[in-house]
């Protein structure tokens, strides 16, 4: 135990500086690969982070078109008592009162659709929450459209540029193959090393027993080994392919700002459209329920302006939704998913 233990000093007491040099750049390598590893861990919790947003998101909005489903559905039942008031007092004729029949049917199978829509949403939530299955969700949010506010495109490429998490992981990795590089270069250096053994020669070790030792030292020089060549080669091809991955994922990175900030751009835009449309389908439906009540025509054009409003709630739905699927987006495409607030 004394002459391994003696040997063990000796060698860590070693003093070759290229050695030193080598050990130093492979373990920053492994320094570096751990930073990598911890980037893609927080990557990964931010890609799931973003999933579940947007199917918060999109819960919210089919709990909208249940809303809207349900006012068309007592929209309907309204505009069929009106057309047998109508009738009774010979201002409309049966069709006029089939017609609005069918208009609650299709109001009714529009609320169906909207409450399939919820369960599946749900399922989709739960399940990237980890939530039970069987456990009710009720959103605390409405969708709504939040307030608005111009983004400067340099300061969301800039931002991209030094958060993002993709980039991060492969600096890193891109760091860790130029060291692996530099170490492997390092193994043609020339190196000096010093060994000793210490220990007892004898019969008995505790009778007549004598200390012996050696010590050495020995340079070696690696003139002749192909295999340092074939690794230096091979670190420099993955050194390479690093630097190619870094500079296309930089190029995508930036890619996926600017399309962020026009989604965006065009979703606050759809928003504004889709409710000046609610409103003047709301308005057309005031006017041409007016005209039927007073007896001026069938309700024709009431059934149409109730159509019309249907889509048009339907289309701001949609809108509202994908405005905060590009806020999302936006976030994930800057690296600030973990900042985000609905």
């Amino acid at each position: 135990k004394l002459a391994t233990a003696a040997e063990l000093l000796l060698r860590v007491l070693a003093f070759s500086p290229e050695n030193q040099q080598a050990q130093l750049h492979l373990g920053q390598v492994f320094l570096g690969l751990g930073r990598a590893a911890d980037a893609e861990t927080a990557l990964a919790s931010e890609q799931v982070a973003g999933a579940a947003a947007l199917a918060y998101i999109e819960a919210l909005r089919a709990r909208e078109d249940v809303r809207a489903a349900q006012a068309g559905v007592g929209l309907a039942a309204e505009l069929v008592e009106l057309s047998k008031q109508r009738r009774a007092v010979g201002t409309a004729m049966g069709l006029d009162l089939t017609r609005a029949q069918s208009r609650e049917a299709d109001e009714k199978l529009r609320l169906l659709d909207a409450r399939t829509a919820v369960t599946e949403s749900d399922l989709r939530l739960k399940r990237l929450l980890g939530l039970p299955l069987g456990d009710p969700v009720e959103p605390s949010e409405v969708l709504l459209a939040g307030a608005t506010q111009a983004v400067s495109l340099d300061a969301q490429l800039a931002a991209a540029q030094s958060a993002r998490l993709e980039l991060a992981v492969a600096r890193a990795r891109l760091e860790a193959a130029g060291l692996t590089l530099s170490a492997g270069r390092w193994d043609n250096a020339p190196k000096v090393s010093i060994n000793g053994d210490v220990g007892l020669s004898g019969v008995l070790p505790n009778h007549d027993a004598r200390t012996t030792g050696s010590i050495g030292a020995a340079l070696s020089v690696p003139l002749f080994d192909w295999r340092i060549a074939a690794r230096v080669k091979e670190s420099r091809a993955a050194r390479d392919e690093a630097q190619a991955r870094f500079d296309d994922l930089r190029d995508e990175v930036e890619a996926d700002a600017r399309r962020a900030v026009d989604r965006l751009s065009e979703a606050v835009e759809r928003v504004e459209t889709s409710q000046l449309s609610a409103q003047l389908s709301r308005r057309e439906l005031e006017l041409a329920r007016g005209r039927f009540e007073a007896g001026v025509g069938d309700n024709l054009e009431l059934v149409d302006a109730q159509t019309s409003l249907s889509r048009a709630e339907d289309r701001l739905a949609g809108s509202l939704a994908a405005y905060h699927g590009a806020r999302v987006n936006l976030a994930l495409a800057t690296g600030r998913m973990r900042d985000f607030t609905y």
